[in-house]
């Protein structure tokens, strides 16, 4: 059965999502080497489906993935007179705007220099948006019930509101659900932002939840 991955943006929207636009996460970064980045070959593999994606930095060193898929990834870095560097299980959550810096050292092309991305520091700089997020393992041990969308409750500033939820004091009104990336308010419970769509524990494979800041497709 597919894990379906959730969403939740604060006073503005919750989402059940799989691999929308506004569900899909963006990797941006820069290469830096002691003379120039522009050039360098950034490659991004998903560890669990094997797609493959590739960028080439710009004169400033510069790269971006701007649609992948929520998952974990070896990422690569190349560049002529420096050792390759390799990052692996770098991790991408849904909706996530990641920002990375890769820096290259001078040595043999066939040198392979391997860090894993688990234990690096990670410092965000590429999303002004304030979030969090529920693993599918936080999900299955929090007592939810069969809804998904409970586990909000127990995020700073979320109180509960009859079948919704209100967020940092606004109106539960302000809420909107996407499912897959598609509205999924109830035009019948519009007031009180409900899903027209079940948002079962079983089915959710990972939940992110905006308190403040969203970006604008999320609004």
């Amino acid at each position: 059965m597919r894990k379906l991955l959730l969403g939740v943006f604060v006073s503005l929207a919750f989402a059940l999502a799989g691999y929308a636009q506004t569900t899909t996460s963006r990797l941006s970064g820069t290469v830096l080497d002691p003379s120039s980045a522009a050039g360098a070959k950034v490659g991004c593999s998903n560890t669990a489906t094997g797609l493959h994606f590739q960028a080439t930095t710009d004169e400033r060193g510069f790269f971006q993935f701007p649609s992948l898929p929520p998952g974990i990834y070896t990422i690569t870095a190349e560049a002529a007179g420096f050792s390759k560097k390799v990052l692996n299980d770098y991790q991408l959550t849904v909706s996530e705007f990641a920002g990375l810096v890769i820096n290259l050292a001078v040595g043999d092309v066939a040198t392979t220099i391997e860090v894993e991305a688990k234990n690096m520091a990670r410092v965000q700089t590429a999303d002004p948006q304030i979030s969090s997020v529920i693993t599918g393992q936080e999900l299955d041990a929090l007592p939810l019930g069969h809804e998904a969308l409970q586990a909000n409750r127990y995020l700073p500033g979320v109180a509960a509101n009859g079948g919704a939820d209100k967020v940092n004091g606004t109106r539960v009104g302000s809420n909107s659900i996407q499912i897959d990336g598609v509205d999924s308010v109830s035009p019948l419970r519009v007031q009180n932002g409900a899903s027209i769509v079940p948002t079962n524990v079983d089915a959710t494979g990972e939940m992110r939840v905006v308190l403040a800041g969203a970006r604008a497709e999320l609004q």
